[in-house]
């Protein structure tokens, strides 16, 4: 069964339990089930065919302890330096651009998603570029710029540009830009409402650029929270609380 599938079916049972009730109102109401969506958004390179969209999160979607992934498609890329598949590419649109259509797609799927099954959870989870883009609809939900309840959603970022005083945008001035690259500043430490942990491997370039270390660090490090049996497999599922956990360099 595809991750579509099991999101589908889940939405559906939701549905049924919904109209069910309607049908028994004169019984007595048994509380239905509340699912939680983990709406994913991978990193650069990381693009597979639909519905996977992305590779980032195959091995932690086997401990989301009865979550239903919500892969979100984007193209993933930093034109012309990389594309989708991790290769030089002149199409390719620049990373600001890939954020921006990932921002719009997330919250395509976040408000399509509560539309559906009103009473879920929904944990938003980014990783590098698809945690930038996760935090900036993060911040759209704790603003109250969209429909989904605050305290029905928490975020889980890995590796995330904004991290608030050591990545990468918080160490470059918000604004500058060259290369397709744009600073977005550093994200708020906390999201009114809304729960957000982060996770670091320090010495990654992409939430850790407080040294000379982190640059050959960030190809060291970067790669690792999504291998099997690393930071993602043991955390994904422990979602709600904020701040940040650092890992030493593995």
């Amino acid at each position: 069964m595809t991750l579509r599938t099991r999101w589908k079916k889940a939405i559906g049972a939701a549905g049924a339990v919904a109209a069910l009730a309607a049908l028994t109102a004169s019984t007595p109401a048994h509380a239905a089930p509340v699912h939680h969506y983990y709406l994913e958004v991978g990193g650069t390179g990381s693009v597979a065919p639909a519905p996977d969209c992305t590779s980032t999160f195959l091995n932690a979607n086997e401990h989301l302890d009865g979550g239903i992934p919500v892969p979100v498609c984007y193209p993933a890329s930093a034109g012309p330096w990389l594309n989708g598949h991790n290769a030089p590419d002149l199409g390719a649109p620049s990373y600001d651009a890939s954020v921006q259509e990932g921002i719009r797609n997330l919250l395509a799927a976040a408000e399509d998603t509560h539309r559906r099954d009103p009473s879920a959870r929904l944990t938003i989870v980014g990783y590098s570029q698809g945690a930038q883009v996760a935090d900036q609809v993060l911040g759209a939900i704790a603003a109250g710029r969209t429909g989904i309840p605050r305290s029905q959603v928490n975020g889980m970022l890995y590796a995330d540009p904004m991290q608030p005083g050591t990545g990468v945008w918080a160490k470059v001035p918000k604004g500058w830009s060259a290369l397709g690259f744009t600073s977005t500043g550093a994200a708020p430490e906390k999201y009114d409402g809304v729960p957000v942990r982060r996770f670091c491997i320090r010495t990654d370039l992409a939430c850790d650029a407080t040294s000379l270390q982190s640059v050959p660090g960030f190809l060291n490090q970067h790669p690792k929270y999504w291998q099997k049996g690393s930071i993602m497999d043991q955390t994904i599922a422990q979602n709600g609380g904020d701040g940040i956990t650092w890992y030493d360099p593995q």
